[in-house]
């Protein structure tokens, strides 16, 4: 690389060696290590010279002020404070002495306290400091001498009004004035000498203050410049460079050769990482064109139906991306026979590969769904080991070198010289796989295409299985279509075959009892009513298979008219009403006031409400009564069958409405019942538009509800 030049840099002209000349010759150039260690430990100096010099300012001024504010500024204030007193006190008893008035008495008997205790503040801040401390002591023992001399007047007025006695108070007031002067002019002193030296000290910090700051810079200055010179002018030729780079220009590139070692080894890395990021836009960019690539493929394999020509327009599309010269997608059948083929370009059955390599093949595609890794083979042994982080997966130890070569060998007579196998599958079966073969002179597999590759055959094994899936459930929807159907079938059939034989013995068995053959024993009529109640189930049994037969076959539509509910139920409850007496249960019916207008076929209404209100009475002890309510509500009339018997247990509840459904209960299955009852309600009630729920534990009885939409009278009479 050219190295930049540097006009700051010129030779100057050769002088002659001197002695001084070699003792002033430059030292070999430094690291900006130690450069720069240089201005931190000048700046580490300065800084401690600094701290230094602040620290003990900060500690005489700090010390100063506290002798100003907590002894000088409270003797002060204490040394005034005992003056005004004494003046307060002396004024007092003047007056006092002039007026009789016993106010200024008062007056002066208030002053008494502040005094001393501004006496003892005084004595206490002053302490023993010398020349003063005897200032202070002479002022207390003048203001004792001075009240105890003017005490008497406190209690005789007219005490000390000689002049003599007049002039003895006012000597000891005169003395106390003059000490407590000098007290004060003492304590000023001290202030002004204190407020000095804090003055004082403050001009030498600062003065020092600026002493250090001059040396740190004077001592810090030096190397800066040495560093600038080494440092300065190749980081901007950096900053240039970096700034291209950052600017999109990847062809621009640092001098290695300029500045000092750190510079170098910078301008060094910032070349590496250039190229880096050069290899690392083209990665990504091959990675976005492929994501994007799988992402379409992926959206394109989401029918179920048609899966061979998606195939076939996706192997295109895959070639092409992958530059590949030829594509193979291989399914098997559930019976791990060949199933699907596909191959881009389509081929002449003679350039197709053999049936034999074609099963070998499909072991290294189940080898490849064991590893869930792709397989490569090269022709080429340059191409053995490509450049990438993955596994090469194409030792001996895998795949059988004869396998290999015929692989090999195959593609050669298609123009190639490396071959890719990708598996896919479900749970632990291979389905299938996809294979891409490559023209001679292209590169290696990238890593990032055979990840790719390997999560579009994923793709593919998921299509597969979700077609095969839909083909399967399709089949048996269509199985069980059938079946269902027959079964409909044969139960009408049944039916309506039983029908004729039951109405036959029925009729026969009511001329037998009726005594037109003749007298019957008693014992022989047990027997017939025996047989005719059993008929009768029989019968009962045949009318609900064939009601529900054609209820689910659609033979017997909803004939929609308007009902009330409340003359239904007591209908149903007075047909009841003899069964229940037998089994000594009483009826509760609780009804409205207002009307239950709804929608329905009144037979199929009146079936709900039989089946319900009958198992009550079946399933309830004798001596116990049956709630049958109908509660109105604004859109819902709402019916409840409330008895107190055996109760269901909740494993039972889940299959109550399904057909032939027996309670798992003893008590209940000696019962006698179809199971066809709560099953044929649920199917009316919901051809209604209506719920139907149950609320019961064993030993609490059970409560059925049966929910209805209401019809208002606009709707009854649209209806109509």
């Amino acid at each position: 690389m050219t190295t930049i030049p540097r006009p700051w840099l010129r030779a100057r002209p050769a002088a002659k060696p001197t002695a001084l000349a070699a003792e002033r010759a430059p030292a070999p150039p430094r690291s900006i290590r130690t450069k720069i260690d240089a201005i931190i430990r000048s700046a580490l100096i300065t800084l401690v010279l600094l701290s230094v010099t602040g620290l003990g300012a900060i500690g005489v001024l700090t010390v100063v002020l506290v002798q100003l504010t907590h002894d000088v500024g409270p003797a002060e204030r204490a040394n005034m404070t005992v003056r005004q007193r004494m003046t307060d006190s002396e004024t007092s008893l003047r007056a006092y002495q002039l007026t009789r008035d016993p106010i200024f008495l008062q007056t002066w008997q208030n002053a008494q306290q502040p005094l001393q205790e501004a006496l003892a503040t005084l004595r206490t801040k002053v302490g023993d400091e010398p020349g003063v401390a005897d200032l202070v002591a002479r002022q207390e023992t003048l203001v004792t001498q001075w009240l105890r001399y003017t005490a008497p007047i406190a209690s005789n007025p007219a005490a000390l009004t000689d002049a003599p006695s007049q002039a003895t108070a006012k000597s000891y007031f005169d003395a106390f004035r003059g000490g407590n002067a000098q007290v004060g002019v003492w304590l000023a002193n001290d202030r002004e000498t204190l407020t000095t030296v804090a003055l004082v000290v403050a001009a030498l910090s600062a003065a020092a203050f600026i002493a250090v700051v001059v040396h740190g810079a004077t001592r810090g200055l030096r190397p800066a410049r040495r560093a600038r010179s080494g440092v300065a002018p190749p980081l901007e030729d950096l900053h240039r460079v970096v700034t291209r780079l950052h600017d999109g220009d990847r062809s621009a590139r640092a001098d290695p050769h300029a500045g000092v070692l750190e510079i170098r080894a910078v301008a060094e890395a910032v070349n590496d990482l250039a190229e880096l990021q050069q290899r690392s836009e083209q990665r990504i960019a091959d990675e976005l064109r492929l994501t994007a690539f799988e992402r379409d493929w992926a959206v394109g394999l989401h029918s179920l139906d048609g899966l061979p020509q998606l195939l076939a327009e996706r192997a295109a599309a895959l070639a092409g991306a992958m530059g590949a010269s030829a594509v193979f997608v291989r399914t098997l059948d559930n019976e791990g026979e060949d199933g699907l083929t596909i191959i881009h370009p389509p081929m002449p059955v003679e350039q197709r590969a053999p049936s034999t390599l074609v099963r070998a093949v499909f072991e290294v595609a189940q080898l490849c769904w064991r590893l869930q890794e792709p397989l490569t083979f090269y022709a080429s042994t340059a191409k053995q080991a490509p450049d990438t982080n993955r596994q090469v997966l194409t030792t001996d130890r895998l795949v059988p070198v004869a396998l290999q070569h015929r692989m090999l060998d195959y593609v050669a007579t298609l123009g190639a010289d490396s071959i890719l196998f990708a598996a896919f599958g479900a749970a632990d079966r291979p389905l299938g796989y996809v294979g891409l073969v490559r023209p001679v002179g292209s590169p290696v597999w990238a890593d990032t295409e055979l990840t790719a590759i390997q999560r579009m055959a994923r793709d593919v094994g998921r299509a597969v299985a979700l077609e095969r899936a839909y083909r399967r459930e399709q089949r048996l929807v269509s199985e069980l279509q059938a079946l269902d159907t027959q079964k409909n079938a044969f139960v009408s059939m049944i039916s309506h075959e039983l029908r004729t034989p039951l109405a036959s013995i029925s009729g026969h068995l009511e001329i037998v009892r009726a005594g037109d053959l003749g007298v019957i024993e008693p014992l022989v009529d047990r027997s017939l009513e025996a047989i005719e109640r059993n008929a009768r189930r029989l019968t009962t049994l045949i009318g609900d298979l064939l009601l529900l037969s054609r209820i689910e076959e659609g033979e017997r539509p909803v004939t929609m008219v308007p009902v009330d509910l409340g003359p239904v139920i007591e209908e149903c409850a007075a047909t009841l009403r003899h069964q229940a007496q037998r089994a000594g249960v009483a009826f509760d019916l609780v009804l409205p006031d207002r009307p239950a207008p709804t929608l329905g076929d009144p037979q199929e209404i009146e079936r709900v409400f039989d089946n319900l209100i009958s198992n009550a009475v079946k399933f309830s002890p004798s001596g116990s009564r049956v709630r049958i309510g109908l509660e109105v509500t604004e859109t819902d009339a709402v019916i409840t069958v409330t008895d107190h018997g055996l109760g269901i247990s909740v494993e039972d509840q889940g299959a109550l409405f399904t057909r032939f459904f027996r309670s798992t209960n003893p008590a209940a299955l000696n019962i006698p019942g179809t199971g066809l009852g709560l099953a044929i309600s649920k199917i009316i009630v919901e051809r209604h538009r209506g719920r139907i729920a149950v609320d019961s534990a064993l030993g609490r009885g059970t409560t059925m509800t049966v929910t209805l939409p209401l019809r208002l009278p606009a709707a009854v009479g649209a209806a109509r």
